[in-house]
């Protein structure tokens, strides 16, 4: 798989900003200054990064105004994305903020804040145990109760994690349909 940056729409402008600036100081072409700039990154030339912020996009765009749902590795297998779901690596870059909060949360809740060097740990389990997904589908949900019908027609086990419309709900207490194919214990 080729190397996939990450360029948000934040990123992308202060980078374009940086060449501007730079333009002006050095007194080159623009061409010559955003090349300049993608290379101080540590990207090859302006064309990755601004096909680096396209690819972006449409995964800030989903945790901003969309659906991203987060399964467990061992329960991923077992959902079936059927065109509306796309895996999306680039998810847990914005999604790990509100995981991390998650997880200081629990500690708290239990008693005894995270230490810093547990959510390193947490971090690093993210990147191992978690699969995260992006709805391309025509019809964004509009409840978490939606979202979740949805992913049940996908899947027995249910999602860890919901980003929909920029809330992040954890849904993962919810566990499989029963025989009915009712979701039991829905606490939302």
């Amino acid at each position: 798989m080729a190397n996939s940056y990450i360029v948000t729409s934040k990123t992308l402008s202060q980078l374009k900003q940086k060449a501007r600036d730079l333009k002006k100081s050095a007194g080159i072409p623009h061409h010559e200054a955003l090349e300049q700039v993608a290379k101080g990154i540590g990207l090859p030339n302006w064309h990755k990064v601004a096909e680096s912020a396209e690819i972006t996009a449409q995964t800030e765009k989903a945790y901003l105004s969309g659906l991203i749902v987060a399964f467990d590795m061992k329960d991923a297998g077992s959902f079936d994305p059927a065109n509306i779901f796309i895996e999306d690596q680039q998810a847990l870059a914005f999604c790990e903020k509100d995981l991390l909060a998650s997880f200081r949360k629990a500690c708290e809740d239990e008693g005894e804040p995270a230490t810093e060097e547990e959510v390193e740990d947490y971090r690093n389990e993210l990147h191992w145990n978690h699969v995260l997904f992006r709805y391309v589908g025509h019809e964004l949900p509009v409840t978490v109760r939606d979202a979740l019908n949805l992913i049940y027609e996908k899947s027995f086990w249910a999602p860890l994690y919901v980003w929909l419309k920029g809330g992040f709900y954890e849904t993962g207490y919810e566990g499989a349909q029963d025989e009915e194919g009712e979701i039991a214990g829905i606490r939302l």
